[in-house]
């Protein structure tokens, strides 16, 4: 018994360092715990005073501190000598100071950010979670009592929203999470951890998407207190605090330039929009649309206020997130509001490129405005008539700025502001949309009366009047823009006499639309010249090409023959739109040099020969009669004879020795003439 006394004060100071283990093992955990509240948020320590892991440690040493305490009273738990207890005590201050290093970083690790958020995360779905249950189960049984005592259908899921709508501690909880997450990110970005901030709004971005899930079908719609003809419903004060948390970062981003963050807000608002397209958008409920307005108007402010800091590529990026988003959304329906308020935020981008000299900002912007066209084209043919014609309203509205900065920066045919819905050469142009819109060309055949190029007429005749309204509200006499749309005309009727080689229906009303469709957009050409101030002999020329190329296709032997009614209309217009073209300049020509206005009346004498070959005498005594009158527009008229002979002679020249044509020539009018005219003796008749 003394021997085994004696070792008492040893065990009894072995239980004694258990017991500073322990109080060193809570000491150094407040460490990572206090920085972690400094750095980030005080929520952190819910993670740490919740933590199972920390309550299963005290017990374990605090287990092994009472039985070194036993020991030291000579209590035997086990029947074993008293060195087997001085063994087994080592044996357990070991294993506490193992368990001392390996619950130190145990902390530090469940304090770092990425599994912080996480833990936050997880801690609000499953709170999320436990009142949905909570809420579906006394639904359920209300429900049921509630059938057998009024004889009603009245289904879990009304109940659920009266629920709902009555506990508002649920949201508040919710927002809270929202605030903790929100302060972490902008804590973080003052010492700019762009990681942790993307690990914040990807977790906003999951929490919203969880909530919206959770309460798809138990969604009250009311009007709204303080917009007319817009509903709100019984989710909007937690998404729209869910908006502004994301917003309070995006400004924060900015104002520290922070590009990255701020397109990882964008995102963030990405993902909780396609969370309410394809959880609430519902063509039953039309208030459901309304839904998808606040988080489009939260992106826009975002791109506004980075353009506002000089963050073009945070623009630019936002832009096509925004463009992505509404292609998402259409894919389940096409709600053209959005369309009209993703428009507005463009054209207002644009217009301040235009004002701060960024034309290749402002192109971008318009690329992905365009492009939206394209997308709508398969599935929603009606309404992208709408979004059309508010796309072509904006530009309407903002093209004479790009014009003016145009001719004051003088810009080349490629790179100048507002080029890429008129540019041909340009993917996302009006002209690639015309070619791309081809493919709703079909034949119904249960409604073979219906007209097969029905919805493609639709969007030629708003894009020539677009053309036409342009030439007759701006002088493009000198600008870059006329021969652009020039050229894009010129590939458009080409479109157009390719469909009526083949047409698809042998109703005479729908054929002759194509017909006028070609004459509408010849109509722009008098329009353009007649507003210009100047008009440049370049530009003039190309004009007086294609009206001509166009007639000379529309004399070709099998075409002609097909269509000779609508035919002798279009070269009519064609002869006339000429004739205005060549008088306009007479007048406004930068050069009225004999030799320039001789080079234009060289193409009236052009579609002469083609109506001489054609036994055309209608047309021949057209042009005979326009050839005589615009003499009396010149003040040279014998030197302007001279110039006519010299230049018909060189035309001559070109004609028949194939060597004087510029490969530039083989798309031009002069080629198709001689395609045309096989006889060579017509060209000799003038």
């Amino acid at each position: 018994m003394k021997e085994e006394f004696q070792y008492s004060p040893f065990f009894i100071a072995i239980g004694s360092t258990l017991i500073t283990i322990l109080i060193l093992t809570y000491s150094l955990a407040l460490l990572p715990v206090q920085r972690s509240i400094e750095s980030f948020s005080k929520s952190i320590s819910f993670i740490y005073r919740n933590d199972k892991t920390t309550t299963l440690v005290f017990i374990i040493i605090s287990t092994f501190a009472i039985v070194a305490f036993l020991f030291g009273l000579n209590i035997k738990l086990f029947c074993i000598s008293t060195f087997h207890y001085l063994l087994l005590s080592i044996l357990l201050t070991g294993i506490t100071l193992d368990l001392l290093r390996w619950y130190h970083q145990r902390i530090t690790k469940l304090l770092e950010p990425e599994n912080a958020i996480k833990s936050l995360v997880q801690k609000t779905f499953s709170f999320i979670n436990k009142y949905h249950s909570r809420i579906s189960f006394i639904s359920k049984w209300n429900s049921k009592i509630l059938q057998r005592i009024k004889e009603e259908e009245i289904t879990p899921q009304d109940l659920e929203k009266v629920f709902y709508s009555s506990s508002n501690h649920i949201d508040f909880n919710i927002i809270n999470k929202f605030s903790e997450l929100t302060e972490i990110a902008i804590k973080a970005l003052a010492k700019n951890e762009v990681n942790t901030v993307s690990i914040c709004l990807d977790a906003l971005a999951k929490t919203g998407d969880y909530f919206v899930k959770s309460r798809k079908g138990n969604i009250i719609y009311y009007p709204s207190k303080t917009s007319f003809l817009v509903s709100e419903s019984n989710i909007n004060n937690v998404l729209n605090n869910l908006y502004e948390n994301i917003l309070a970062i995006a400004q924060k981003s900015n104002l520290i330039s922070n590009q990255y963050s701020s397109i990882n807000c964008l995102r963030a608002l990405k993902k909780v929009t396609d969370s309410i397209s394809k959880n609430l958008l519902s063509d039953e409920i039309q208030q459901s649309k309304d839904m998808l307005f606040i988080p489009i108007s939260y992106m826009a402010n975002i791109i506004e206020e980075a353009q506002n800091h000089s963050l073009d590529d945070v623009v630019l990026q936002g832009c096509s997130i925004l463009s992505q988003t509404l292609s998402d959304i259409y894919i389940k329906q096409h709600v053209i509001e959005l369309d009209y308020k993703a428009n507005e935020l463009y054209i207002e981008l644009l217009m301040k490129y235009i004002t701060l000299n960024k034309q290749a900002y402002g192109n971008k912007v318009l690329e992905i405005m365009m492009k939206r066209l394209f997308l709508l084209i398969p599935n929603h043919q009606y309404s992208l008539t709408h979004t059309l014609k508010d796309i072509i309203e904006k530009l309407d509205s903002i093209f004479p700025f790009a014009l003016y900065a145009s001719k004051q920066k003088q810009k080349n045919l490629m790179n100048f502001d507002l080029s890429v819905p008129y540019n041909a050469a340009n993917e996302n142009s009006f002209l690639n949309f015309i070619r791309s819109s081809q493919i709703l060309n079909k034949v119904d055949d249960k409604r073979w009366h219906v007209n097969p190029y029905h919805y493609f007429s639709k969007y030629n005749a708003e894009i020539s009047m677009h053309f036409c309204s342009l030439g007759e509200q701006n002088d493009l006499g000198e600008s870059v823009f006329l021969w652009h749309i020039t050229y894009s005309i010129k590939e458009i009727i080409r479109i157009h006499l390719q469909l009526l080689q083949n047409p698809l229906t042998d109703i005479h009303n729908h054929i002759e639309d194509l017909f006028d469709q070609i004459t509408r957009y010849l109509s722009f050409f008098w329009v353009a010249t007649k507003r210009a101030e100047k008009i440049n002999k370049y530009y003039a020329e190309e004009i007086c090409d294609v009206i001509c190329w166009t007639a000379f296709h529309c004399y070709q032997e099998d075409f002609y023959k097909k269509h000779i009614i609508d035919v002798h209309k279009v070269i009519d217009i064609c002869i006339s739109n000429l004739l205005a073209v060549i008088r306009d300049y007479i007048q406004k020509g930068t050069s009225k040099s004999p030799f320039d206005i001789a080079d234009l009346i060289l193409y009236l004498w052009m579609i002469r020969i083609a109506a001489a070959s054609k036994n055309d005498s209608l047309r021949i005594k057209k042009i005979d009669k326009a050839l005589n009158k615009l003499e009396l527009h010149t003040n040279n008229e014998n030197y302007l004879y001279e110039a006519l002979m010299l230049k018909y002679k060189e035309f001559l020249e070109r004609v028949f020795e194939e060597k004087r044509l510029h490969i530039y020539d083989f798309d031009k009018s002069i080629c198709l003439l001689r395609e045309l005219v096989k006889d060579e003796s017509f060209f000799f008749t003038i």
